[in-house]
């Protein structure tokens, strides 16, 4: 682990070189190390003082670590937004993938984050190991009353060295690999991997439909339309790919 110092000198590289003034913390885990968190914002809030401006960050995190204190002390140090994995909106799937989380927990964590005035995203899967269409729907309908601010839904891929890829290649889980072919392992239009339960594409239209649920279930249809704009090429490449013709790189979806 870096030390706090080191992360700090970072940061004043980026100002520097680079004219930065915002970042994205990549880790895993943001915070998983309480003494280390502690000791980066207690630092990092004071060197905002001293500039006289907030360096601003966004972070992935857990949901089993929400605190509404430690949100409090990011949110004083400059964290604007947190990224949530929820990955399903199934209990059972959560469990069977050891994502040792519950909805209870993503709920809290997000109401957390809310109450610190930090912005929340979650990010969903369509297609875990055992996936079918009454557990990929509790995903749909569960995204909107997460009250996230923002979601993300991709498709499951079976990057190799994953237990994943172990498992399509032995046809585990009711998994079936589509394709050895690098150019279509894309968690948003690729097209590499089945499930006896879920075809690729009823796996793409429940991805679409999570979408849909979540903008109008938590009333934000402004906010969906300016999502088809931002992404209308990828919503139009989306809708080709469902229509019953779809294809991609010469192989039935």
């Amino acid at each position: 682990m870096r030390s706090v110092d080191n992360v700090l000198a970072e940061i004043d590289d980026m100002e520097r070189e680079l004219g930065a003034r915002s970042s994205w913390f990549q880790d895993e885990t943001f915070g998983v190390s309480r003494r280390w968190t502690m000791e980066f914002l207690e630092k990092h809030t004071a060197r905002n003082k001293i500039r006289g401006y907030v360096f601003s960050w966004k972070a992935n995190s857990r949901a089993n670590l929400a605190d509404a204190e430690l949100y409090r002390r990011m949110a004083e140090a400059g964290c604007y937004r947190l990224d949530f994995g929820v990955e399903s909106g199934s209990e059972e799937v959560l469990k069977r993938i050891h994502k040792a989380i519950t909805l209870k927990q993503a709920c809290a964590a997000v109401r957390a984050a809310a109450s610190a005035g930090i912005r929340t995203s979650a990010f969903f899967i369509i297609g875990h190991p055992g996936e079918t269409w009454k557990s990929a729907l509790a995903t749909v309908l569960f995204a909107p009353r997460l009250r996230a601010d923002d979601i993300a839904v991709g498709v499951m891929v079976p990057y190799p060295g994953t237990e994943v890829w172990e498992y399509a290649k032995r046809g585990q889980w009711g998994y079936k690999l589509l394709s050895e072919d690098w150019r279509v392992y894309d968690k948003y239009f690729g097209n590499a991997l089945a499930l006896e339960t879920l075809s690729h594409r009823q796996m793409e239209l429940l991805q679409v439909l999570t979408y849909i649920a979540f903008y109008l279930g938590t009333f934000r249809p402004v906010r969906l339309l300016r999502f088809l704009w931002k992404y209308r090429l990828a919503a139009w490449h989306m809708a080709m790919r469902l229509l019953p013709t779809g294809r991609h790189n010469g192989q039935s979806s």
